[in-house]
């Protein structure tokens, strides 16, 4: 399955396609929450690792704002798909070490991303459940910058790829 990847990801058509997608959900998401009295809260409530601060954001949001907040999942589930694979594209492409590391970024995000529609559903679930949630949302947001710094950090060394 990975040497597949590899092979499909080598042609500039279909990294510039992972890119431009990864770019269009992104503004999305920036424009669909644009509702929230405070932007910023869907953020912070990912990166919550204790369900008191946790549920104190989500009991501060108005109907509306929860309602926004869950529809966001129709397009978050395939958004992990398009950025780890544009990631990986572009790691492979300059040839880093660790080129898996936005795969792993993107299971992390669909695990997050279950846990958090899990709980907020059904808030009897167990606590430790946002716990998981807020962990790999940081795990995920780490690989995330380790491959962005890998890639920047080849550009700046003005290596080039070839596409």
């Amino acid at each position: 399955m990975i040497n597949f990847l590899k092979q499909k990801i080598k042609h500039a058509n279909v990294l510039i396609f992972f890119g431009l997608m990864t770019c269009a959900i992104q503004i999305y998401f920036f424009y669909h929450f644009r509702y929230f009295q405070r932007p910023i809260t869907p953020l912070l409530i990912e990166l919550q690792v204790r369900p008191l601060h946790f549920w104190k954001i989500v009991q501060a949001w108005t109907p509306y704002e929860l309602e926004v907040f869950l529809a966001h999942f129709k397009l978050d589930y395939i958004y992990p798909f398009f950025y780890s694979l544009f990631l990986f594209g572009l790691l492979i492409k300059t040839k880093q070490k660790f080129s898996y590391t936005p795969l792993i970024a993107g299971i992390c995000d669909w695990v997050e991303n279950t846990c958090t529609l899990l709980v907020i559903k059904n808030s009897t679930l167990p606590s430790f459940i946002i716990v998981i949630s807020g962990l790999m949302s940081w795990l995920k947001w780490s690989l995330i910058l380790v491959s962005i710094f890998k890639i920047m950090n080849y550009f700046l060394a003005g290596a080039k790829p070839r596409f």
